[in-house]
């Protein structure tokens, strides 16, 4: 996924895209296993670099559909199913 996104982004940008916005890429190594070290890691870093209110989109692999319960009343977000697997943990 993280190929075929900055791919993506490399084609845009060959073809003359030019963003209005910054945009960031950054990537975990511990999804598979919670994401408690990488993505926790960057979201703090991008919250204390940019403030809590600086970021309009966030784009993940995602789940499905849309969900307001995990991120709190009045923050629901749109999770585009573009490359999840699924996983199950177990002991």
């Amino acid at each position: 996924m993280v190929s075929a996104i900055l791919e993506s982004w490399e084609l845009l940008i060959s073809g003359g895209f030019e963003p209005t916005r910054t945009v960031l890429f950054a990537s975990g190594f511990d999804e598979e296993s919670g994401g408690t070290q990488g993505a926790g890691a960057i979201g703090a870093f991008l919250e204390a670099r940019y403030g809590p209110e600086s970021l309009a989109l966030v784009w993940d692999e995602g789940g499905m559909g849309f969900d307001s319960a995990i991120y709190g009343e009045g923050q629901t977000f749109a999770m585009p199913a573009t490359g999840e697997k699924g996983f199950a943990n177990l002991k």
